[in-house]
């Protein structure tokens, strides 16, 4: 039997499939460097970092979004599609011949399972290792010292310090300068011993060295050794500093320390060299407020659902205030990923039934429609269901009731659809 007579066309599902396709690809990139530009530049004023050296973030945020811009990107792509072939009575010619509503809403509904299942591995292994990546920005930034290659005239910005460096090759430096940025609050720059016997807690004061090496914690208890003896370089050392983790250190040869005395009655603005010191070690630490522990949306489904299970297991009655607080926000992100899975069919799905029940002419109305709807009773239901879950209203599962809700409204809509067409 032809598939035109029995109701189905292959081709115009392969055609709407494609074309739904390609609109999503189109959306995803928009939507995925739309928030990662966007967590760039607040990483980078959150860390007091230029942007340049936040910009690796940028990859790792844009994945770690993918959990809501798939569902939002496959709306979006369907009440587009659906959208113009309305207004270019592609549909009317469709059911013409005989096609149903169901079955010209088939490749949504294909698309809309593979992402689904798709979503599973996406949502409970890919996502959570991205955020962690994404949040432990300290990490991100020692493993770019690390390899800095060569260059020169770098321009780095940590909290209230600049460091330019003239030229670079590794991590060896010539022409270090540090000094207190012009927005600073502060004109504190160094906590070594050989500053801190300064008398230099009124002035702006800088320094500069001839030359650098950056080193790293674990390094450190080696360059000791070695400069006691020879011998003693080969020997067990101990332990790196648990102080100086997640610190970037430069060990600063050469160095002048100078002050300003613009603060003494009758001095100047100028900078007057204060003393001469052959070598100092300073040190960063980007990570102080990275998350150097990983959090429940950091943790895959195995390692969350294992998670639960402790905290669950752990008290036979009720738990302390601060285990139930911990145990409920890891069942709350469990069943998120369970619901976000999810939405990637309901999302595809209701942007073309949208298309399809508004029957217009204008090919953005079903669009405008789909973002002020479908976005605003799963995301908003969700976050009313999961206080009312919180409160001890509702029990756990009802944190389901956006996702059965959309179900509902397909079902309805179809419904409503297929009576309005048979009239």
């Amino acid at each position: 039997m032809n598939s035109m007579r029995a109701g189905t066309s292959w081709g115009l599902t392969r055609h709407i499939a494609l074309e739904i396709s390609k609109t999503f690809l189109f959306s995803l990139l928009v939507l995925e460097l739309s928030y990662s530009l966007l967590v760039s530049i607040l990483a980078a004023g959150r860390y007091d970092l230029d942007l340049p050296l936040v910009l690796p973030v940028l990859w790792y945020a844009a994945i770690a979004m993918l959990s809501d811009s798939i569902p939002l990107a496959l709306m979006f792509a369907s009440s587009l599609v659906y959208g113009r072939f309305v207004a270019d009575r592609e549909v009317m010619a469709a059911r013409s011949f005989g096609m149903s509503n169901r079955k010209i809403l088939l490749p949504a509904l294909l698309l809309g399972l593979v992402f689904s299942f798709s979503g599973y591995f996406i949502n409970g292994f890919v996502v959570p290792l991205m955020k962690h990546k994404r949040n432990d920005v300290g990490s991100l930034l020692i493993e770019q010292f690390r390899s800095l290659g060569k260059g020169n005239n770098r321009d780095f910005r940590f909290g209230n310090l600049n460091l330019w460096i003239m030229e670079h090759e590794g991590r060896r430096l010539t022409g270090v300068f540090v000094g207190p940025r012009t927005d600073s609050d502060t004109d504190e720059i160094l906590s070594r011993e050989k500053i801190e016997k300064l008398d230099l807690v009124s002035y702006p004061y800088c320094l500069y060295a001839g030359e650098g090496t950056i080193l790293f914690p674990e390094e450190v208890p080696f360059r000791r050794a070695s400069a006691l003896s020879p011998a003693a370089a080969g020997k067990p050392v101990e332990p790196v500093d648990k102080d100086l983790a997640g610190h970037i250190i430069i060990e600063l040869r050469d160095v002048s320390v100078f002050y300003s005395s613009e603060l003494h009655s009758g001095g100047s603005n100028y900078f007057f060299q204060r003393m001469h010191l052959d070598q100092l070690d300073i040190s960063f630490d980007p990570a102080r407020k990275a998350k150097r522990s990983r959090k429940g949306k950091e943790l895959n489904n195995r390692e969350l659902s294992a998670e639960i299970a402790a905290l669950g297991g752990t008290f036979g009655g009720k738990p302390p205030a601060a285990e139930a607080k911990a145990l409920e926000r890891l069942q709350f992100e469990y069943h998120g990923r369970i619901g976000r899975m999810f939405s990637c069919g309901l999302f595809v799905l209701m942007g073309g039934l949208i298309a399809l029940f508004l029957n217009s002419g204008n090919r953005l109305l079903p669009f405008f429609v789909s973002c002020a709807v479908v976005p605003s009773v799963f995301y908003g239901g969700t976050v009313v269901f999961q206080l009312a879950v919180h409160k001890g209203l509702l029990p756990l599962p009802f944190v389901q009731v956006p996702a059965v809700l959309m179900v509902c409204m397909l079902g309805w809509g179809l419904w409503r659809l297929e009576r309005k067409v048979t009239r």
